[in-house]
């Protein structure tokens, strides 16, 4: 037996909407935004005008990142590795982050 998994492409976007309600909202977009698609759900989201985002994974928030250049992203797992910690910086928090002198 084979199984057919299908989306309803405009029903996840109209769904979105009626959930963001006008009002600030962040998507949680973790595991492949719940498998879904994680560019899929990004793009569709931001077509909503949700513009924040979290998830748990350090390569899914580069991955937002380079979706959403603008987005505001929240990564709710630590990062203990050094280099992925220093590639975070220059991928995903530089944006935000302004030198004072």
């Amino acid at each position: 037996m084979t199984a057919i998994w299908s989306l309803d492409t405009e029903a996840f976007y109209q769904n979105a909407v009626k959930v963001k309600n006008n009002e600030p909202i962040m998507a949680v977009v973790k595991n492949n935004a719940y498998h879904y698609g994680l560019e899929f759900a990004v793009k569709t989201f931001l077509k909503a005008e949700i513009n924040t985002f979290s998830t748990t994974s350090l390569n899914e928030a580069i991955r937002v990142r380079k979706i959403a250049p603008e987005a505001t992203i929240f990564l709710m797992n630590p990062v203990y590795d050094f280099d992925l910690g220093v590639h975070l910086y220059f991928t995903v928090l530089s944006h935000f982050v302004h030198i004072c002198y």
